[in-house]
């Protein structure tokens, strides 16, 4: 256990981002009411009571399974997982759709209930957590969106994370992915990689002849 001072001091930087995520994403939220930022706090609440059962674990083993494979850990993937597919969703407006996510987790959750296989729960977390945040890079990329490409390389680098047995490689790698979603909420993308010089230009030339006009 002599990596563990290490193990512990990663999973305590990783937890103070959390920390100051969940509060900016709450400042926002209650700036414009979105309810989108509301699913986004749960999301990294989940993130972060994740990261405390892992530390948990290593002193006192929790061995919280429900039905045939149903575990603790499995629902707080499923939580995550719901999320993480409508925010998709709702950045590509298919409103249609928002249940979608809610009625996967479900059915998904009450096979591993009834049911020890993982096939169904590992096909799902690979569509989430691999081709989901390729597709949002893109989108992000192709909007101009600061936050969808953000959370879709947070979402990207936490699912690699979870299939590396490096010793503290996988804890580096969310440490990272968190760095880097607390500043696509802090409208860092949008602010520094996605400025647009001649557009801001435009738009402080019409305020200015507006007042113009009026004087």
């Amino acid at each position: 256990m002599s990596d563990l001072p290490i193990f512990l001091l990663l999973e305590v930087v990783f937890l103070v981002f959390c920390v100051v995520t969940i509060l900016i994403i709450l400042r926002t939220y209650l700036e414009i009411r979105e309810s989108i930022y509301l699913g986004l706090m749960v999301f990294f609440a989940a993130i972060l009571f994740n990261s405390l059962f892992r530390v948990i674990n290593l002193f006192i083993t929790l061995n919280l399974a429900i039905g045939a494979n149903l575990s603790l850990s499995n629902i707080i993937a499923l939580l995550i997982f719901t999320i993480q597919l409508r925010f998709f969703l709702y950045l590509k407006k298919l409103k249609k759709l928002y249940w979608l996510p809610l009625v996967a987790s479900f059915y998904i959750g009450f096979g591993l209930y009834v049911n020890d296989s993982l096939i169904f729960f590992i096909s799902y977390a690979i569509v989430i957590g691999f081709v989901i945040p390729v597709i949002l890079l893109r989108e992000g990329r192709k909007t101009r969106n600061g936050l969808a490409v953000g959370l879709g390389l947070f979402f990207l680098i936490y699912g690699l994370s979870k299939m590396l047995q490096v010793p503290f490689v996988p804890e580096l790698l969310r440490i990272i992915g968190i760095i880097i979603s607390t500043l696509a909420v802090l409208e860092f993308f949008d602010k520094y990689l996605f400025y647009d010089k001649e557009e801001k230009e435009k738009i402080q030339n019409a305020w200015i002849s507006k007042l113009t006009d009026k004087k």
